[in-house]
């Protein structure tokens, strides 16, 4: 019994077809401009209505069941047998189901679909123009009530059909200057991961150089990704999906990874699922503590990014703040580059950001400002201090820092590029008025959620993430705020919290159990240089006004 269906993700007109040729076989729908080969045999023919199209098909004078696809009526030949139910992005399709055959089960785009398994030879399913080849029913013992086959991939090819088989997804990450990839099975399982930091190279630049990240990620993403896949195992055949960052990132990176996955897939006949980096990393502590319902605040903090948002579903979320300039990791960056940290026989190797909290645990963050003759004030403004919404803002603080370097240079005599006697003291300063001004922003944050019943009534959680979040100091001051409000507050380990595959796969596990965002191989897909995270609702933030209550930030230095 030969069973084919295919679609497509593009919607093409669908023509009005006779069908069932009485001396043949079988006849041929064209649904969205694909062909469809159903039985026919000499039956008269009854007419299917498919998203508002009919199609006339060979339907036997057998009593008719109605198929609910996609929320229309399919009425199809039922004849006296028991029925069994598909479920298929979530509607219901009954269909004719031997009494005496078991069950298998088939799980596709996240959805459970019960199907009847004889013991005939292997049908076969053609989706979206890939082959799925479905359990031969013969290889199944009578003695066996049901099978699990997962069909979990738009255009993947798998064979027979076995309880034990696994959802496989590769993620591939290269949105700045890390070159990362993983293989993850459902349950967060990691079997094999790589990463290539560029670190080292752009320390010597000064910075990220885009078309020096840019050649990186094509040196070594190949042998990257292959040390994945073979620390885990798994072939490209075996593979369920290709997840890959998409979105945002820098534009000569992110296309990188996004020729190569395209590539990768097309080869395989994989389906594809494009990420948006900053819900991956919203996501990540999802594979960590599967205990963590929606909806949950998140605080993503990075090199470059900042925003607070609350996560409502995988893809699913409500922006409550951003930066309005320069993300806290790249105000850090610069910082460390004008304090010449790199000069630092500590510092030689860290990236600006882990250098400013290296040498702040040896500083005074208060001694700058005793010196100016009042040890209670602050060396550095918080800043937006007077406007109450949940943004951020670094690029005047980086002033700030900036100006008291100069300062210090002149009253100890040396030129820029010299390591300053204080420059501890600055690191501490600098440290403490990012971790302030993030604390209260989402301390604000918090409360807008509390008054709107935005987040789980019963242990009402703060995800932070992001290469930022792996300062010890900032999480500090941040679980000041959620022991002050209630919320219990999450951080991914650190090695989770810079970019990696892992988060990318595990984004795409996510994506795959809920059937969001697939696409077939051959879709064209481009990248996105800049994109927003969720539904943006700033305005409604700031248009609350929410004064904060007084907390200090009580942070062993």
């Amino acid at each position: 019994m030969l069973l084919s269906v295919v679609t497509v993700q593009r919607l093409v007109p669908v023509h009005r077809l006779p069908c069932a040729a009485a001396s043949m076989p079988s006849s041929t729908l064209v649904l969205l401009g694909r062909r469809l080969h159903c039985s026919a045999a000499s039956m008269p023919s009854s007419t299917l209505l498919l998203l508002g199209r009919r199609l006339l098909c060979a339907a036997a004078s057998m009593p008719s069941s109605t198929l609910l696809l996609l929320g229309r009526r399919l009425p199809c030949a039922a004849a006296s047998m028991p029925s069994s139910t598909l479920v298929l992005l979530g509607r219901r399709l009954h269909c004719s189901a031997a009494a005496s055959m078991p069950t298998s089960t088939l799980v596709l785009l996240g959805r459970r679909l019960h199907c009847a398994a004889a013991s005939m030879p292997t049908s076969t399913l053609v989706l979206l123009g890939r082959r799925l080849h479905c359990a031969a029913a013969s290889r199944t013992s009578t003695t066996t009530s049901s099978r699990v086959l997962v069909l979990l991939g738009i255009g993947r090819r798998l064979y027979g059909s076995a309880a034990s088989s696994r959802v496989l997804v590769l993620g591939i990450e290269s949105s700045c200057d890390d070159t990362g990839a993983a293989v993850l099975d459902h349950t967060g399982t990691i079997l094999g991961e790589a990463l290539h930091c560029q670190n080292e190279v752009h320390l010597r630049t000064g910075g990220i150089v885009p078309p020096v990240a840019q050649q990186l990620h094509r040196d070594h993403i190949h042998r990257v990704v292959q040390e994945a896949l073979d620390q885990s195992g798994v072939t490209p055949d075996q593979l369920s999906a290709v997840a890959t960052t998409v979105k945002p990132g820098m534009s000569l990176s992110l296309g990188v990874g996004l020729e190569f996955s395209l590539n990768l897939v097309r080869r395989h006949g994989l389906p594809f699922i494009p990420i948006h980096h900053m819900e991956a990393h919203a996501l990540t502590v999802r594979m960590l503590r599967p205990d963590l319902h929606f909806p949950f605040l998140v605080l993503l903090v990075s090199g470059g990014h900042s925003l607070l948002a609350v996560a409502r579903g995988v893809d699913d979320f409500l922006l409550l703040g951003q930066s309005l300039d320069e993300a806290p990791g790249e105000a850090l960056d610069k910082i460390a580059r004008r304090l010449s940290l790199t000069k630092h026989p500590e510092c030689s190797a860290l990236s600006g950001g882990q250098a400013i909290e290296l040498l702040a645990k040896r500083g005074d963050r208060r001694a700058l400002a005793e010196r100016a003759g009042d040890r209670r004030a602050m060396t550095f403004r918080t800043p937006m201090g007077t406007l109450r919404d949940c943004n951020f803002s670094f690029a005047g603080f980086r002033n700030q820092v900036t100006m008291e370097i100069v300062k210090r240079e002149k009253e100890e005599g040396v030129d820029e590029g010299t390591l300053l006697s204080c420059v501890c003291d600055i690191a501490a300063a600098a440290q403490h008025t990012v971790a302030s001004h993030l604390a209260k922003r989402t301390h604000r944050a918090i409360l807008f959620c509390h008054s709107r019943g935005l987040l789980a009534p019963s242990q009402p959680s703060l995800v932070v993430s992001g290469g930022v979040a792996s300062n010890q100091y900032i999480r500090s001051a941040l679980a000041v705020v959620t022991e002050a409000t209630g919320l219990q507050l999450i951080c991914p380990p650190v090695k989770f919290c810079t970019d990696n595959g892992v988060m990318i796969a595990w984004n795409g596990v996510e994506r795959l159990r809920e059937g969001r965002g697939l696409l077939s191989p051959d879709v064209d897909v481009r990248y996105e240089p800049k994109a927003p995270l969720g539904v943006d609702i700033t305005a409604e933030v700031k248009a609350a006004s929410i004064k904060l209550p007084p907390l200090q930030l009580r942070i062993k230095d």
